[in-house]
């Protein structure tokens, strides 16, 4: 949830499609997988999540470029855990989406993500990050590259298609159809 927003003007984290911010609810779908949830986060951000909910800072090495600090800074913390990333701007995803991509790993790739058909990207932040991967980004942010997109075409990404619901909602128009759509339900 560290990121600037700049798309959507706002902090999408803390939009409200279902009853609580999005942040809460992409952290409650995790902790059905992860024996460890965090919600990772920038400095301006700390003090404002609720003591329900664990937080990590985005460390300083790191903070400030986007959704790779996030990887990064959970590897630094966890060394040795996969890292699964959920990003906040994914109202409709469900826990079924998120359980195709528990089911999909396997020990000959170092990340897993979702990928969405429609327009021919995969999700990095519907993915599953082994520590190799995490090895690798860090190769990446030192030579300035801070894409987790890149990062997961350079790997042996296993790429999952994903359902209609995972769209990621990242502008205010975008986002006012999706409360209009979640208000309704």
């Amino acid at each position: 949830m560290g990121g600037k927003s700049s798309r959507m003007g706002k902090d999408k984290s803390w939009i409200n499609y279902h009853g609580k911010p999005q942040c809460y609810m992409a952290y409650e779908l995790l902790e059905n997988f992860c024996s460890k949830t965090f919600l990772c986060c920038n400095s301006a951000q700390k003090n404002l999540i609720s003591k329900d909910y664990k937080l990590i800072e985005d460390l300083p090495q790191y903070a400030a470029h986007g959704p790779i600090s996030a990887l990064l800074t959970a590897g630094e913390n966890f060394p040795n855990d996969s890292i699964f990333l959920l990003g906040c701007d994914y109202p409709f995803i469900e826990k079924i989406d998120l359980e195709v991509l528990i089911n999909s790993r396997d020990e000959r790739h170092s990340a897993y993500c979702l990928f969405n058909e429609t327009i021919q990207i995969p999700e990095p932040l519907i993915a599953i990050y082994e520590p190799i991967a995490v090895t690798q980004a860090k190769r990446n942010f030192e030579s300035k590259n801070y894409s987790l997109r890149d990062l997961l075409f350079q790997l042996n990404s296993k790429m999952i298609p994903a359902s209609s619901r995972c769209i990621s909602i990242d502008t205010m128009e975008a986002s006012l159809n999706a409360l209009a759509v979640t208000n309704k339900s």
